[in-house]
């Protein structure tokens, strides 16, 4: 009966329920990357000892967002940060926080703890002291016509046979080795005669010679009825309408192509499992920082920090982020202004 009870009361002074629910994920609502830092990605789940409300998780979430772009702000780039044209800088973080039910959970398994340790030594002490202060069973005296206790008979041992193990061979014995188209040319015709003067005297006296032909120009057309009717319409008639109408169209220009989107050579997630954690553990947070060129997409920097941290918590978030950023060069905090 005690040891039932024992049982009972150390099962009931352990057990606890564990409620742990996603609040968002990284890309989620991320927007557009306007300056040298883009908006942080944030994958934050909540732990709690009891139902989580939608309220809570929006609040949780919220407390996580400002929190961390608190602790990115007043942080300025170089603009050729480690040879970049274009330098940006992705911040992603993977967190679990605790709701106030589950750390009063905590707190109350350790106080079970503590006293279910006390009582269950006390308890074995008890049992010890009651055992010892027990009357012990009376011998009965020397002499009497008790039993008397024989020795048991002393037995041979038997004899032990050495049997020599049989020679065994190599256990991996070395296997056997084995065994254009025709066309034609015209000459030219020669030159014109020049001209000249001569007298036949069979004939009265006449002039002769040769002009070299001239390019055709016809002569201004005049307005009026008595044009002629070879001539080309003019803008106003049906005919000219007609024919500019059935024009095809000027051809298009050919509009440059579009260059392809840049994809940014990321590196995976920081690796987080929060299915492994324990009863008692605390606050957790975990922040990548990558940097890279826009221009290119390649991956310049990566650093990733790890803490006991409060993920809604920014002046932690912020300590996280200056021991991630010791000795790098290109980055550095400006001074707020208010």
């Amino acid at each position: 009966m005690r040891k039932s009870s024992l049982a009972l009361f150390t099962l009931f002074t352990f057990a606890c329920t564990t409620v742990r629910v996603p609040v968002s994920s990284l890309g989620e609502d991320q927007g557009v990357a306007t300056g040298a830092i883009a908006p942080p990605q944030i994958e934050l789940w909540l732990e709690s000892g009891e139902a989580v409300s939608a309220g809570e998780s929006s609040e949780a979430g919220r407390a996580a967002r400002e929190a961390l772009d608190q602790a990115l702000a007043n942080r300025e780039i170089t603009a050729a940060a480690l040879g970049a044209r274009d330098p940006l800088l992705v911040v992603r973080e993977r967190a679990v926080a605790r709701t106030p039910s589950r750390r009063h959970d905590q707190t109350a398994a350790i106080v079970g703890m503590v006293v279910g340790i006390v009582v269950v030594v006390a308890v074995v002490a008890v049992l010890v002291v009651s055992s010892k202060s027990s009357p012990k069973a009376a011998l009965p005296p020397k002499g009497t016509g008790g039993p008397a206790a024989l020795a048991p008979p002393h037995a041979t041992p038997p004899a032990v046979v050495r049997v020599p193990a049989p020679h065994a061979g190599p256990l991996n014995p070395t296997p056997p080795q084995g065994r254009v188209g025709a066309g034609f040319h015209l000459e030219p015709y020669g030159d014109w005669p020049a001209p000249g003067f001569y007298f036949n005297p069979f004939w009265d006296l006449s002039f002769g010679g040769a002009l070299e032909p001239e390019p055709l120009v016809l002569a201004p057309r005049e307005d009026g009825p008595s044009r002629s009717s070879w001539s080309a319409p003019d803008a106003e008639t049906d005919a000219a309408s007609a024919l500019v109408a059935s024009a095809p169209p000027p051809p298009e220009e050919d509009a440059a192509p579009e260059a392809p989107p840049v994809t940014l050579e990321l590196p995976p997630p920081p690796d987080f499992t929060p299915d492994e954690r324990g009863f008692f553990a605390g606050d957790d947070t975990v922040l990548e920082l990558d940097l890279l060129d826009r221009a290119t997409g390649r991956l310049l920097w990566s650093k990733v920090a790890q803490d006991n941290a409060d993920p809604r918590d920014a002046g932690a978030l912020s300590r996280m982020i200056d021991e991630a950023l010791i000795g790098q060069p290109w980055i550095r905090r400006s001074r707020s202004r208010n």
